[in-house]
């Protein structure tokens, strides 16, 4: 039975990746907040989460599939933005992806195993001041499968908005400016995307992949068009 490590899948979109893994015979650990999760922590925190991790490394020496799942962002004023906002939002969006590669790098399995990132339609925009630590990390996720993909043999899925908790929280912390809405937002549906992500990671892929999934679930490979 192969394995599948699922970073932030206990609620929401990576709990729908974890379904659709479980329909695949996946064995399948998770790193989350919740108390369901197979290894309980907040990633925010980099020593608790560092310290799991090497955990992590001795319980699982052979990984198939590593899914990095969980983002954070929140709306702010620039001008209010704090060093602990800053910090908090790289950790969560590619920080923790960095100490996964690094510590994990000896239990990924060398001959069929791959490492899924995620991006957004914020990887590739920048019109929104509000949320600018989390646009700027979407930004480095690219750059981040570009130097790692041959390594580590990474795909990265750029996602749409989809109406999940995390989602909820986000929306909150807008209203909290007085906007109602996250500005441009088309949602999708988790359950919908999550399937079509896992059906083609276990397609044949190139490393380096990048795939543009539309809120309807239309994907295409973007690659070739990011310098």
């Amino acid at each position: 039975m192969q394995t599948a490590l699922v970073i932030g899948g206990t609620r929401g979109f990576g709990k729908e990746i974890c379904n659709n893994l479980k329909k695949k015979s996946f064995n399948i650990f998770t790193i989350g907040r919740s108390e369901d999760a197979d290894f309980q922590i907040d990633i925010s925190n980099k020593t608790d989460f560092q310290r799991v991790l090497e955990e992590i490394k001795i319980k699982l020496p052979k990984i198939n599939l590593i899914f990095c799942v969980i983002g954070f962002a929140g709306a702010k004023k620039p001008n209010q933005l704090t060093k602990e906002d800053w910090v908090k939002a790289f950790q969560c969006n590619i920080g923790f992806i960095n100490q996964t590669l690094n510590t994990l790098r000896g239990n990924v399995n060398q001959v069929n195993g791959k490492v899924i990132i995620f991006g957004s339609k914020w990887s590739f925009r920048r019109d929104c001041n509000l949320i600018k630590p989390y646009i700027i990390a979407k930004h480095q996720i690219i750059e981040l499968n570009r130097i790692k993909s041959k390594e580590f043999n990474m795909l990265c899925f750029c996602v749409p908005s989809m109406n999940t908790p995390g989602l909820k929280a986000v929306n909150l912390s807008f209203n909290k400016l007085g906007i109602k809405t996250i500005p441009l937002c088309k949602l999708g549906s988790s359950k919908r995307i999550a399937k079509i992500i896992v059906k083609k990671t276990l397609d044949k892929t190139q490393p380096g992949d990048i795939f543009l999934i539309s809120p309807r679930g239309n994907i295409r490979n973007i690659k070739k068009q990011i310098k």
